[in-house]
């Protein structure tokens, strides 16, 4: 087993961090990528291996690593709502996870230079050199030694648009550097695109096609509808960090965020009546504004040794908040009405303390012990006023608990051990105690007291030098949505939704079979998975009793379960000739069950799209300085969205985006990028109710398919 020297831990990051050497890549430098390296639990790639490619940072040499650009991908899915916990991304630093919560890990690799990281390894087994329990392979970026020398920093200037007009120029800026044992940097970034989401509201612009319908088929209205979104945000990234004469490493971070975004759409409707003559038309109009989003988080960590072992002790605060007005008009013969008007104020802060200990007990078995305690608040203002008499003029609605409060004091005490008897297997076993009290100020549910063990079991067996097989039975607990708990609008429906502050847990009995096998060479990759879960409390939405009211609220359906399988194989095209050139290819296909509420009929789970792929490639063509590519992503079947008042079927279409770059010098890339090239349709087909989906009597039938813009950057990026 190859151990990780002692480094700076957060070296030229926009975190806490001390600066590192800018020393020359070695050519003659050894490459630990054969199959035998495999077997004992670890790959290393090092400086040699990224040389010919002129990389520049952390993200650059990641995306070289054959199996990680699928774990790139799916950066941030394992991320804990409240608390740390002890999973985590599957990409950690000198054995740890990224500091901080609010942080996006994909610019944190962007700001990492790459000659400031010694090697990348991927480890395979139980090791009690990182301190996370992640599924499948762990990539660790162990950072060089020297932090005396000169700092540096990273840059990127991108001038960013789409095909329908929108332009504008944003990037970022980091530097780090030291001074003896005390290390420091700061990191400034402007994003004016919102990152891709599966619903498309991030998109910049948006064209949607809607038909609504009368229950007979015939046609109600045609609501043609433009979007246009603007997205700004600003983030400020700093830190310090002190290594002490006897290894003991103090740090200091820092995080402040604002993001304004303001959306406005506009319907051209048409009615009719049902014998198809025009009844009349208007125009209306949404405006949604985010106002200033503002994010600040403060964190500090306190590393030493203690008793033979290792002690991590980490303190975190973090407050957002969140103004929201959302604006209805309709333009009717020229005259403009207002329809409604909804003011929101969230406001959200959570502070969480932590402490481990690691203890390597023998050569083959280590123990780590801990806890974790935190503290989070939701504050939540919502005011609306509705034209309820058609008259141009609002009037306001009482909504229960308007002002909502909700609190929560969360602990948990963990233990794992791991055990690698032998360089073919290795066992990781843990046990988790979560408990929780939880207070509102719902006249419905006040308040509870929530507790769950969560045990977990990891084994992995090496069949050969390059096969590995995995085994993982776990009890997971999903974390409680406190929007979930408040009332919220509903911008789709334009009305209010309501809080469940009774709302449980989900549990979810999980297991996984896994096998990965690596061929010789660093040819590629080859990875498959089964897996089933036995679900109990599975969230969606379901009919609430508030009152006299009957309501639909994210709430507990009962027993659910699901099944499938998942593929992938990274693979270099070394039969074509192409070693240069990696192939990504992965897929995914479910069965899921659960008892619709409202029809007391199986159906499958909210989220489940029955099947997904992704073909990604990539080419670095080393004689010319010049790399190209793609990703295409297809998301599946329809997915079922059910609730008190209609029933939807949701299907997205397919993702292709596109990049080439130029290594202009070994420090400066000119890269440009084209995203969403085949529009990212989404179809919806809705059923509204008269009454609600218990009574069943259908009064609309709704449909539209909705094409977001072309994206299209061209960015400047190196370091200094």
């Amino acid at each position: 087993m190859i151990r990780s020297r002692r480094a700076p831990l957060l070296s030229c990051l926009g975190f806490a961090a001390v600066s590192c050497p800018d020393f020359a890549w070695a050519q003659d430098a050894e490459v630990t990528v054969e199959p035998d390296a495999a077997a004992s639990g670890r790959i290393v790639y090092d400086q040699a291996y990224f040389a010919e490619y002129q990389v520049q940072n952390a993200q650059d040499m990641l995306r070289r690593v054959p199996g990680v650009d699928a774990i790139l991908s799916d950066l941030g899915e394992n991320s804990q709502e409240r608390g740390f916990g002890s999973g985590g991304d599957q990409i950690l630093l000198n054995g740890r996870r990224f500091p901080g919560k609010s942080n996006d890990l994909s610019k944190t690799l962007a700001r990492l230079r790459a000659h400031s990281i010694a090697r990348i390894e991927l480890i395979r087994g139980a090791s009690s050199d990182i301190d996370v329990q992640s599924t499948g392979v762990v990539v660790n970026i162990v950072l060089a030694e020297g932090a005396s020398l000169g700092g540096g920093g990273t840059f990127e200037l991108a001038l960013r648009g789409n095909d329908e007009g929108s332009l504008g120029v944003d990037g970022l800026v980091s530097y780090a550097g030291s001074t003896g044992n005390l290390g420091f940097n700061i990191g400034l970034e402007r994003n004016l695109w919102g990152p891709d989401s599966e619903n498309g509201e991030r998109w910049t612009n948006r064209i949607r096609e809607e038909v609504r319908r009368y229950p007979d088929g015939v046609v109600e209205s045609l609501r043609p509808q433009l979007w246009d979104r603007e997205h700004d945000k600003r983030t400020v990234t700093a830190g310090l960090t002190y290594d002490f004469a006897g290894g003991a490493r103090a740090q200091l971070n820092g995080f402040y965020e604002t993001v304004d975004i303001v959306e406005v759409n506009r319907t051209d409707v048409t009615r009719f009546d049902r014998l198809g003559v025009e009844v009349d038309s208007v125009v209306e109009q949404h405006t949604q504004s985010d106002g200033l989003i503002r994010t600040l988080e403060l964190g500090g960590e306190f590393t030493t040794a203690l008793w033979g072992g290792g002690l991590t002790v980490l303190l975190l605060g973090n407050s957002q908040k969140q103004p929201t007005l959302d604006d209805r008009i309709r333009i009717v013969e020229g005259e403009l009405r207002e329809v409604s008007r909804t003011t929101t104020v969230a406001e959200r802060t959570e502070y969480i303390a932590r402490t481990e200990y690691r203890l390597s007990l023998s050569d083959e078995i280590s123990l780590n012990v801990g806890g974790e305690g935190s503290y989070n608040k939701l504050q939540q203002d919502l005011v609306t006023a509705v034209d309820l008499n058609d008259d141009g003029t609002v009037e306001p609605v009482t909504i229960p608990t308007g002002d909502a409060r909700v609190k929560e004091l969360r602990g948990e005490a963990f233990g794992e051990l791991r055990w690698a008897p032998s360089t073919i297997a290795s066992l990781s076993a843990s046990l988790n105690f979560e408990a929780s009290d939880l207070t509102s100020n719902s006249p419905f549910n006040p308040g509870r007291k929530l507790s769950f063990w969560k045990p977990r079991i990891d084994a992995r067996y090496n069949l050969s030098s390059a096969g590995q097989l995995r085994l993982l039975a776990e009890k997971q607990v999903s974390q409680l949505d406190f929007d979930n708990f408040v009332p919220s609008y509903d911008v789709l429906d334009d009305r209010i939704e309501a809080g469940n502050p009774g709302l449980l847990p989900e549990q979810v009995l999980n297991f996984e079979l896994g096998y990965e096998h690596r061929l010789p060479n660093d040819v590629g990759v080859l990875e498959g998975m089964v897996f089933y879960q036995d679900i109990s409390d599975a969230i969606d939405y379901v009919p609430l009793q508030q009152g006299s009211v009957l309501v639909s609220a994210q709430g507990n359906l009962g027993d659910a379960w699901m099944y499938g399988a998942e593929i992938t194989a990274s693979l270099r095209l070394v039969p074509l000739g192409l070693r240069d050139a990696i192939l990504t290819v992965s897929g995914e296909l479910n069965e899921s069950s659960v008892t619709d509420p409202f029809t007391g009929e199986p159906r499958r789970l909210r989220d489940d799209e029955v099947y997904e792929f992704s073909i990604g490639y990539r080419h670095d063509v080393s004689a010319i300085n010049f790399s190209y590519g793609f990703d295409y992503e297809n998301r599946g079947a329809d997915s079922i969205e059910s609730e008190l008042f209609s029933r939807d079927l949701v299907r997205d279409g397919p993702l292709l985006s596109l990049f080439a770059e130029q290594r202009l010098t070994q420090s400066l890339t000119l890269r440009g990028d084209v995203q969403n090239l085949l529009g990212s349709n989404q179809y919806r087909t809705r059923e509204i109710f008269a009454i609600n989906q218990i009574d069943g009597v259908v009064r609309r039938l709704d449909g539209y398919r909705e094409t977001r813009d072309v994206r299209y950057a061209i960015a400047l990026k190196g370091t200094f």
